[in-house]
């Protein structure tokens, strides 16, 4: 039976990467998306009752698909349903088969080297799951995630703006002229960092620091 869930939970995880490859479908808002997995389910389970499944079974099997999904777009609230239930189905199609290979591994009497193997074997298969789980979980945060409302701008919000200029042994014409151009801008929140970076010559940024003395407050000088 456990083998019977975990190819329940892959041909619904199947099903509904095929139907996330309509247009727009992966990003659905709920009101369409909900329908259309559920739609999904169903057919899931209408599937593997023809194919000689036991009916209460895959109604259950159904019935926990769309719980899970649920619980998923619950913890998950950006992100669109049906991505919740592509993760969802995958995640529990992965866990039915772990459980099954285990079962089929230690309740059947078996040699110790058979054990051993068996046991890397299940190790390396619950590697190659998480880190399965882990790119959907990635590619499913991308493409369902909803797009959140844009914020209108505070006119009256003006944050606090620094301007670096970096400086190394440069002319004094030249900085002069950049740091008269930054002093005639009007924001109100501005500070301008002029950073002189160790020029050996004493008087040339010692002469770049009486020239931001001079120009005011605004202006900051750092020699490093």
């Amino acid at each position: 039976m456990l083998l019977h869930v975990a190819l329940y939970f892959g041909a619904l995880s199947g099903l509904t990467t095929l139907a996330a490859f309509v247009p727009r479908m992966i990003s659905a808002r709920l009101w369409f998306g909900f329908p259309a997995g559920a739609v999904v389910v169903a057919a899931t389970t209408l599937a593997a009752e023809l194919l000689g499944g036991i009916r209460a079974l895959e109604y259950g099997l159904g019935v926990v698909a769309l719980l899970a999904a649920f619980a998923t777009w619950l913890a998950m609230r950006r992100w669109s349903w049906l991505g919740a239930q592509l993760f969802a189905a995958a995640g529990l199609g992965s866990l039915a088969y772990l459980v099954y290979a285990g079962a089929l591994t230690y309740l059947v009497a078996r040699s110790p080297l058979y054990l051993m193997a068996s046991s890397l074997l299940l190790l390396l298969e619950l590697a190659a799951l998480t880190l399965s789980m882990s790119y959907l979980f990635e590619i499913v945060d991308t493409l369902s995630r909803r797009s959140e409302p844009a914020h209108a701008a505070d006119p009256r919000h003006l944050p606090k703006v620094a301007i670096q200029v970096p400086a190394y042994s440069e002319p004094m014409e030249v900085v002069t002229e950049t740091l008269a151009a930054l002093a005639k801008l009007d924001y109100p929140d501005l500070i301008v960092q002029v950073v002189d970076n160790n020029t050996p010559d004493r008087e040339l940024w010692g002469a770049l620091q009486a020239e931001c003395e001079r120009l005011g407050p605004r202006f900051q000088f750092i020699h490093l």
